[in-house]
């Protein structure tokens, strides 16, 4: 019950969810039914369960139960943490470990989001070891010293709990949305991946042979090897230029013992933090913070971890670089080195993004692919690094007009810098960059994430507050600066993927 209870909260938290659910009960003349439905699914006993599966599975599958021993926790003693602090809603601690946890409470909505951030992100693996992270990554939910994967998994889902852990450019995440009701036990699960990991060996070697089979179909993968050409030509030998799954050469070379030691330097509290957002009280949040991370992580040995940021050597001239595959269409990445997060330029970079590649009404959707039909897909980013992201656009073309698509590109890009946008494409851009921010934090778990991250990154947990104001704050000549500034047309790197010759 509490997986089937989970994922309807989960549809019913944001207001498109909402609307989807209302919709299809007034369609189906059912909205009594759908007002009453967590009650009735709540009413449900074991017995009448057993009846429904004797009248409709009888000789078709079994049915099993399966209990085991609640995970204990060492209580949590008031000095285990410093003073805390309460700001707009948001409170905040840094435990005695070094840990900063972070807490802002929704109530009334049965979830509670948590994620966890440790400093092993791509750019914190050693040069030979690229893929390490995503490889270990994928290594935390396959077994701890107390559970195997198997059981990891049966122990999550009777909670009604997800935990996905991924690997970034900056950081890896742990990410854990569960029902209020059990969120403490889904919590200590998760801690129990981050602190307790084992590796083993055969569970590596199967996560090792997806990975070569992942990065064997990237190269059939039109997007996908044209911006890992576009990031290691831009990035050159800073970590960004190294692909998130590695090399055939360096995958194979990963052993779980590497693993283990990379863990071991990464996961130190004193670059780690742990955000609880959604329906569970402040006092809680710390106590359970406490509990099952207070005593964890701290730094013992060395650390291959860096320290703060790693400058990126700008392009000094514009560069160009191709490959080739057995296919019909070509795809172009052209972009240039952006700012970091904390420059004054990075909310006008957001605009501009917006203004050139941002939905159907930018720039390079209405022109190159409705007006010039030059183009089967057509968008623009501009994401958000520790240590500067490219403003890049991604257009998928004809062969044959790769060039005329690279130059109406670097048109657009030059009339921006000479002209600026006008004042309907500014208004429309940034509308589109603090909607879609705001879409993005509609679920507690996505709230999570944005609070853990942008603490992470050093911008602090209140950028989510300060980055919608400042990007309503560009203006025109902001626009027009930055891409002066930063899109350089002798500066450019461009990459193609077409046909073989």
């Amino acid at each position: 019950m509490d997986v089937l209870e989970t994922l309807y909260m989960r549809g019913a938290e944001t207001n498109e969810g909402q609307t989807d659910i209302l919709g299809n009960a007034l369609i189906h003349d059912s909205l009594e039914h759908e007002c009453t439905y967590l009650q009735r699914l709540r009413s449900f006993t074991p017995e009448r369960l057993m009846q429904l599966a004797g009248r409709y599975l009888a000789g078709e599958a079994d049915v099993t139960t399966l209990a085991g021993p609640k995970t204990r926790s060492t209580p949590f003693q008031a000095s285990q943490q410093t003073a805390g602090a309460e700001q707009d809603g948001v409170s905040t601690w840094r435990l005695e470990n070094g840990l900063r946890v972070i807490h802002r409470r929704l109530s009334g909505i049965g979830l509670v989001g948590a994620t966890l951030t440790a400093e092993a992100g791509i750019r914190h693996e050693p040069t030979a070891s690229g893929g390490l992270a995503n490889l270990m990554s994928e290594m935390l939910l396959k077994g701890t010293q107390r559970r195997d994967g198997q059981r990891l998994l049966w122990d999550l889902e009777a909670l009604g709990a997800d935990l996905d852990p991924s690997a970034d450019p900056d950081m890896m995440r742990l990410s854990l949305s569960a029902p209020e009701r059990t969120f403490a036990q889904a919590l200590a699960i998760m801690a129990e991946t981050a602190k307790l990991p084992t590796f083993p060996a055969d569970a590596f070697e199967t996560e090792r042979r997806k990975v070569l089979g992942r990065l064997k179909s990237v190269d059939d993968d039109m997007f996908e090897n044209t911006w890992r050409l576009f990031q290691a030509n831009l990035f050159g030998n800073h970590p960004y230029g190294r692909y998130a799954l590695g090399t055939r050469e360096s995958v194979q070379a990963l052993t779980p013992d590497l693993a283990a030691r990379f863990h071991a330097s990464t996961f130190r509290a004193d670059g780690m933090v742990l955000s609880i957002i959604g329906d569970i009280e402040s006092a809680e949040a710390l106590r359970l913070s406490g509990d099952f991370f207070g005593d964890a992580f701290v730094p013992a040995g060395s650390s291959v971890r860096p320290a703060g940021a790693i400058a990126i050597e700008p392009p000094q001239a514009s560069k160009r670089a191709e490959e080739f595959r057995d296919r019909q269409q070509a795809m172009v990445c052209l972009g240039w080195l952006g700012p970091r997060y904390d420059h004054p330029d990075y909310p006008a970079m957001k605009v501009l993004n917006a203004v050139l590649g941002g939905g159907m009404s930018a720039r390079l959707f209405r022109k190159v692919r409705n007006e010039a039909s030059l183009a089967y897909a057509v968008h623009s980013l501009f994401p958000t690094r520790m240590d500067g992201a490219p403003l890049c656009a991604v257009i998928g073309t004809d062969p044959s007009a790769v060039d005329k698509v690279i130059e109406m590109v670097s048109a657009e890009i030059g009339d921006l810098a000479s002209k600026g946008p006008e004042a309907s494409e500014l208004d429309r851009a940034i509308a589109f960059v603090t909607g879609q921010f705001a879409l993005d934090l509609a679920a507690c778990l996505r709230q999570s994430h944005f609070y853990a991250w942008f603490e992470a990154l050093g911008a602090g947990y209140r950028f989510l507050k300060t980055y919608p104001e400042s990007v309503r704050r560009v203006t025109a000549a902001d626009v027009q600066r930055t891409a002066a500034t930063w899109l350089h047309p002798d500066k450019s790197i461009i990459a193609v993927t077409r046909p073989t010759k």
